[in-house]
């Protein structure tokens, strides 16, 4: 009994252990996760920021190119209107010359830093692309956590209701019907919450062999190694069986939550 006691207490010490650090690992995802998604959102600011930029700066070059095109219609006006008078037309051709020289230059800048941005746009694209990667994977990563912890939670359940099962059956040599029902009922649960359960199982094989009057020598392999395990479909049919001649039946979800809470 007080072997049991310590087995149990070591399987209870893991299985905090274990909760701990899927908390531990919840924590860093979720922190990592708001950190991405605040990431993903400034580089989406920066990315508009540039595009408002870029139409920006071809506006100020289509406005450069009208201005452009008026010099150039002012300039043949000019040249008709001052055919006869050789200096004027130098003067005004020279003064023309360095304005559209000005704006040839203001327009290739204009260029180039349309070239600058339309670079920085697309690498800004392939940041976002790749930080919608990471958080994607990280989402996932956190889903898996949640299922790793609801594993963690339904081993826990079962362990302490497979527990409780083999207490009421040690409680006296000749258990009452009603105890053999209440042993049965949260045994079956706990092995319905994880097969692996040998506790709940030996408590199932054990009403079994009393009630039904049948053994079924089942067991673990242990340092006696018997011959004969438990299986899936050995447990499955002692339930059926048992329930079938006593209708025991199952814990309500009032009841479980009841004793879960304890």
């Amino acid at each position: 009994m007080l072997r049991s006691k310590i087995v149990a207490r070591k399987q209870e010490l893991t299985i905090l252990g274990l909760i701990f650090v899927a908390i531990l690992i919840l924590i860093g995802i979720s922190l990592y996760y708001w950190d991405s998604r605040n990431t993903v959102a400034k580089k989406n600011a920066l990315l508009e920021q540039q595009d408002n930029e870029l139409r920006t700066i071809n506006n100020h070059l289509a406005s450069q190119n009208e201005e452009l095109r008026v010099k150039d219609s002012i300039h043949v006006s000019l040249r008709n209107r001052i055919d006869n008078d050789e200096q004027i037309i130098r003067m005004t051709t020279q003064e023309l010359q360095d304005v559209l020289t000005q704006l040839r230059l203001a327009n290739q800048k204009l260029e180039k830093s349309k070239s600058d941005l339309e670079v920085e746009r697309d690498k800004l694209k392939e940041d976002k692309r790749d930080l919608t990667q990471q958080l994607s994977k990280q989402v996932t990563i956190a889903r898996e956590a949640e299922v790793a912890k609801a594993a963690v939670t339904a081993l826990e359940q079962s362990q302490k209701l497979s527990q409780r099962a083999q207490a009421i059956l040690n409680v006296r040599a000749e258990p009452t019907e009603r105890q053999y029902k209440e042993a049965f009922q949260l045994a079956r649960h706990a092995w319905e919450l994880s097969p692996r359960n040998s506790q709940a199982m030996d408590v199932l094989n054990a009403i079994n062999n009393e009630k039904m009057r049948s053994s079924n020598n089942g067991g673990f392999l242990s340092n006696d190694r018997p011959r004969i395990t438990y299986t899936r479909s050995k447990i499955q049919r002692m339930i059926e069986d048992i329930d079938r001649k006593y209708q025991y039946g199952r814990l309500s979800d009032a009841e479980i939550k009841r004793l879960l809470r304890r």
